[in-house]
């Protein structure tokens, strides 16, 4: 088992991912011109789902599923292209099998899945599933990407499933 850790803001920008983590030496390189070209393309679709959901499917949302909503578009706001250079630099790129812990929006599993063989996401909340599983679609990532309704204490795979298992702003939610 292999662990990276990086402690780099992944919101922010600016951040110098490699230099700001003095843990570790991380082996990517981040990802090059026509992968940055397909996330924006990809991209593009998620923010126009996103849109049209504001006055189709969410347009009666309850106060959760409005948050869910504003959280995802803000991810997609920032840009697939961004999770994907962080997919890169993490070395996370090569024909793998990706599982997010935790995937809200599925930003990281759709970043992922474009640039590897397939990647799964299991969040706790329906709305965040059928979010990214409609961005997945919209984008033309829904036989690469799916999220599903699980937890994470009791994970519904088989053993060795997945080649990459990584986990974003989950932690403070755990007991």
């Amino acid at each position: 088992v292999s662990v990276r850790w990086h402690a780099v803001d992944t919101t922010d920008h600016s951040a110098d991912f490699r230099r700001s983590n003095r843990y570790i030496d991380l082996s990517g390189f981040g990802i090059g011109y026509p992968e940055r070209e397909r996330l924006r393309a990809l991209n593009g679709h998620a923010l126009a789902w996103l849109e049209e959901a504001k006055t189709g499917r969410f347009k009666d949302a309850n106060a959760a599923e409005a948050y869910a909503l504003k959280y995802s578009l803000g991810r997609y706001e920032i840009g697939l292209e961004h999770y994907g250079e962080l997919m890169g630099q993490l070395g996370f790129t090569g024909g793998l099998h990706g599982l997010d812990v935790g995937s809200g929006a599925g930003h990281w599993i759709h970043a992922f899945a474009a640039l590897n063989d397939q990647a799964t996401g299991i969040e706790l909340r329906e709305d965040f599933v059928e979010i990214a599983n409609g961005v997945a679609a919209a984008a033309g990532l829904a036989d690469r990407a799916r999220s599903i309704v699980g937890d994470a204490r009791n994970l519904p795979f088989e053993a060795e499933t997945f080649d990459v298992v990584w986990s974003h702003g989950v932690i403070m939610f755990v007991e």
